[in-house]
């Protein structure tokens, strides 16, 4: 990969039609030459667009398309609602299940405050987070449990063990 590139939805955007997004933006600004989506990839107004109509709009406008087809596990469709789902509801198994890593919280992308040694309160709410309880983690080498709880509106953690600001393992809720 050469370059990624973020582009926002503003209110222009988010009425374009499905061709008018393809060759306004896709083609005339971003010069896409090929385009690789999901298999249920929606875009443009009420999300009228599709793969197949990008695959249909492919030879008019010069590019290619690659359509993911779906990942499934044990007959069913394996989504990242579904995880995040699991992860909200603190069924760590099973997400971790479906992950191809396990999940964990890294502080070092978060905003957080230590409130002690033994205690973080995590600041941002833009992400999924699991259910209050204890959970089995791993840190540094070591597995030990941690509490989650809500406190004025922040995730904090708390352990018997040392809390440093890095990457939290997640196990299994206990």
């Amino acid at each position: 990969i050469d370059d990624i590139i973020f582009y926002s939805l503003d209110s222009e955007t988010a009425v374009m039609s499905p061709e008018r997004f393809i060759s306004e933006i896709l083609i005339d600004k971003l010069c896409i030459k090929n385009i690789v989506v999901g298999f249920n990839f929606r875009f443009g107004h009420k999300a009228k667009g599709d793969t197949h109509l990008l695959q249909e709009m492919a030879p008019k406008y010069g590019y290619g398309v690659e359509v993911i087809n779906a990942v499934k596990q044990e007959g069913f469709v394996i989504s990242s609602s579904m995880i995040r789902d699991l992860i909200a509801d603190g069924r760590i198994i099973e997400a971790n299940r479906l992950l191809t890593e396990t999940y964990r919280i890294d502080l070092r992308d978060h905003r957080y405050r230590i409130v002690s040694e033994n205690e973080l309160l995590i600041l941002d709410n833009d992400f999924v987070y699991p259910k209050d309880g204890a959970y089995l983690v791993f840190d540094n080498q070591k597995e030990f449990e941690i509490i989650i709880s809500k406190k004025d509106g922040f995730l904090q953690l708390e352990s018997d063990e040392i809390l440093t600001p890095d990457i939290i393992q997640f196990i299994k809720k206990i």
